[in-house]
């Protein structure tokens, strides 16, 4: 975000660097935004001055102040408008660049400054991670996936097997317990089939 004040004092400098920015015009509405904004402030601020009477306020006075209320209601709406207009062009001017920078848009446009080590040489077609990325997902997942896959299917087993030996451990029947696999208590999911609750370590 640049410095709204500086921009004020220094325009012409400003719109100059941010024309290598690309952001002239920008720059242009944002100075418009921000002069809508001071000239309807002072007002505003004026009127919500005028409110506070001291004393007990007379029937000429309270008449005024209705009108004054009116006039405020109206140019708060704008103030509001005009200090959003110019918030949303501040997100959108970019700072200055440096002197130094190199004017361009593109890789081509860069200016190499120091290089360190060598690159690396492949003897195959170098992918980026676009490329990579869809390969992926062409696959049929990754491998941490597919091993949490077969540790579900054997908790299944286990569990099923508990229940045709009659080795499933019913433990206490208290309040709010429920039988589970001891088995295969080690898989924090809960296993498949009536009677089995989750239990973790």
């Amino acid at each position: 975000m640049i410095d709204l004040r500086a921009a004020r004092n220094d325009p012409d400098a400003f719109r100059a660097a941010l024309t290598r920015k690309g952001a002239a015009a920008a720059f242009d509405e944002l100075l418009e935004a921000d002069r809508a904004v001071r000239e309807i402030q002072p007002r505003v601020e004026e009127l919500r001055a005028a409110r506070k009477i001291k004393g007990k306020p007379t029937d000429e006075q309270l008449q005024e102040l209705e009108g004054v209320k009116e006039e405020l209601r109206q140019l708060e709406q704008q103030l509001a408008a005009a200090e959003g207009r110019r918030k949303e062009l501040l997100d959108r001017v970019p700072n200055p660049p440096d002197e130094a920078t190199p004017d361009g848009f593109t890789e081509e446009d860069a200016v190499e400054i120091r290089r360190w080590g060598d690159p690396p040489s492949f003897d195959f077609p170098v992918k980026d991670h676009l490329e990579l990325a869809a390969g992926a997902s062409t696959s049929s997942g990754p491998p941490r996936s597919r091993a949490r896959a077969s540790l579900s299917e054997a908790a299944t087993s286990r569990c099923s097997s508990s229940r045709s030996t009659g080795s499933l451990s019913t433990g206490s029947r208290a309040a709010g317990s429920r039988p589970f696999c001891p088995r295969c208590s080690f898989v924090r999911r809960r296993c498949t089939g009536p009677g089995f609750s989750r239990r973790t370590r």
